[in-house]
């Protein structure tokens, strides 16, 4: 039993250390579509020094977290996408879709461009929505860090 507690805690310890790494920030970004996807696929092309360390999902429709390749959240491309079968909760507004969690070399600037795929209305109509990437705003007031930048479009 004490064999497995002090391994447990020099696992807790490197990932901690991980954690904490020198040399990264810590930037997420929203993915915005305009319009009413019922379903939506981009890429996603981002710099190779960077990582992806979370995705989340949107607003309704799309809260779950969308499908996407593991392996891209290393080396700077990675396909997402989603759909919902939901009826009647699909407005004209701009829709959060996903958000993005990226770690960062410090001396790197995160640019990132997004490519649409893919995109349907409900009833599988084809369409061109806009779609781009935008710096997340913290969500409550604790959140707020006292050098944070202004929200910032990135991309196209």
């Amino acid at each position: 039993m004490r064999l497995f507690g002090l391994l447990l805690l020099l696992m807790l310890g490197a990932k901690f250390r991980a954690a904490a790494e020198p040399g990264l920030s810590f930037q997420t970004f929203d993915l915005l579509i305009e319009g009413a996807p019922a379903a939506w696929q981009v890429e996603l092309v981002y710099p190779a020094a960077a990582k992806i360390v979370g995705l989340e999902g949107g607003e309704p429709p799309f809260a779950e977290p969308p499908t996407y390749d593991r392996r891209g959240l290393e080396g700077g491309r990675i396909l997402i996408a989603a759909y919902t079968l939901e009826e009647g909760r699909f407005s004209a507004k701009t829709l959060r879709v996903a958000r993005l969690h990226f770690a960062v070399p410090e001396n790197e600037e995160l640019s990132a461009k997004v490519l649409l795929l893919a995109a349907a209305r409900p009833g599988g109509r084809r369409y061109e929505p806009k779609i781009f990437l935008r710096e997340s705003e913290p969500e409550s007031d604790s959140e707020v860090i006292p050098e944070h930048s202004p929200k910032k479009e990135v991309g196209p």
